[in-house]
Formats: structure tokens, sequence, C-alpha cells
């Protein structure tokens, strides 16, 4: 990874951070918590939609093409290695067909990311600090991947849980998160909803498709063993209002949900 890791994390905090609320029990760990890997380590760029990103990229995944969550394209978090999941990458014909290159950087862990243009359009990371078999442990194929509420039920039914938050920054209005997470087939897709407050339904547009190890475990390695990321997990009840599952807001003022009644 390059030493633009710092610009990384500046965009971190104001989406996924910003966005990010209180903990529960983490996993004991002895090394220093590195930043969340659910980002690219080196500077984010915003992959515009002009993109030659075919549907397929899409519909391959909700249709489990070659394979269903938490794999992807023939990678497994938790099963494939870091060497694998580079030569498959530079065989998969979503990889070759986009003409994307596919790279391997190495900083705090260590960063495989499919990339065009040096815009990053999707990452995996390996650390074997935490992953000894040199599996990867985490990865987001497409940066820039939309679905609607309804076609991710059709494909994998109702979500295990959900986060939402409320992120907070002196003098700038509130901002608000929301992730529907399927805790034991091992992927999450998150909604950055901005000023506008979510709402849940079939209609409701995700994006971000997160792979993690199946399980509370695995979603919590997923995060370097940040409490942060998992407290605010509520079991899904159906589609409910923003409020009903928010639980945290971030920020300068950390004003439990709601915003305001």
């Amino acid at each position: 990874m390059s030493a633009k890791l710092p610009g990384l994390l500046i965009f971190l905090l104001l989406t996924l951070a910003l966005f990010s609320a209180c903990g529960s029990e983490s996993i004991a760990t002895t090394t220093p918590i590195p930043p969340t890997p659910t980002e690219p380590p080196r500077a984010y760029t915003v992959i515009p939609t002009t993109l030659p990103i075919t549907e397929s990229w899409k519909q391959n995944w909700l249709k489990g093409i070659p394979c269903k969550p938490p794999c992807w394209e023939g990678i497994t978090p938790g099963v494939t290695s870091m060497e694998e999941t580079v030569k498959i990458l530079k065989q998969s014909s979503l990889i070759t067909s986009a003409k994307l290159t596919v790279s391997v950087r190495e900083d705090f862990a260590t960063s495989i990311e499919w990339e065009k243009e040096d815009s990053v359009i999707g990452w995996a990371i390996y650390d074997e600090r935490i992953s000894p078999q040199k599996a990867i442990f985490v990865m987001i194929p497409n940066n820039n991947m939309r679905f609607k509420m309804s076609e991710v039920i059709a494909a994998y039914g109702e979500p295990s849980h959900v986060r939402s938050y409320v992120g907070r920054v002196e003098n700038y209005p509130p901002t608000y998160f929301l992730s529907i997470v399927y805790l034991n087939q091992g992927f999450q897709l998150t909604a950055l909803t901005g000023a506008y407050k979510p709402i849940i339904n079939n209609d409701t547009i995700l994006d971000r498709l997160m792979l993690f190890i199946p399980g509370l475990e695995g979603y919590k390695t997923a995060y370097y063993n940040k409490t942060e990321e998992v407290n605010s997990l509520v079991p899904w009840q159906g589609f409910k209002e923003f409020e009903f599952y928010c639980r945290a807001a971030y920020g300068v003022d950390k004003t439990e949900c709601p915003l305001s009644k």
C-alpha cells in the first residue's frame, strides 16, 4: 500500500467511521488495532458511473454465479489464500472484460486491489496477524454496484440484522447510515444516504457489498475486532422506520437515536 493511506482514513472517517456507532464485546488482541479495512488502503477515488463495468457484475452475484456468498468469483474469505485470490482475479472475465489491473500493496496489511486508471474498484485484505493461514478475511468486489432491497431479498432471503447510525459533525447537518447484514451468509450491503434519512423498504437502494467470514466472529474480524461495528447490530424485524433500528450516533454529539423526537 502507498503513502496515501492517511487520505483514505480521512475519507473513511467522513463516511463509514462518521456513521459508525458504539461497540459490544470485542475479541481480545495483543496487537494494536489497525484502521478499519473495509476501504482500500490508499487514497479513495469515486468511481464514475460511466466506468465500463458490465451488468454481469451485479447479476452474477445475485444469481450466485459461479458461487454464492460469501464466495465471489471463486474467492471466499477465510478460505482462499492471498496468492490464489490474485490468480483467480487475473483470470476472471469480470476483471479482464473491464480491463482492470490487479495489484498487491503492503503496509499494515496486504491489500489486493483491482483498479482502472488509479481508481480502486474492489479490494480484498489479508493480514497474517489475524489470518496466519494466509487467507483473505474481507472483500469488497465492486465499489460501484447498486441493488434494490427487493432484489437482494429475492436472491438470498431476508437479512439477519440491520445497523443504523446517525453521524454528527459540528456545524454540519446530521448524516444517516444504514447497513443490511446477512450475518450467517457472510455479506453486508451498505446504503450511504447522506443528509436524507433512509426509508427501509423494497425500493431501498443498497451498494458497497462486503463479504466476510460468516458469523459474528467473522464480522468482527472484518473490522479488526473493533467493538464499534457490532454493538448496533439489531435483529431484522421486517420493514420498520429508521428510528426503530437506529441505536447510536457518532461525532461531537453521541446522543442515542433517534436524532430528534
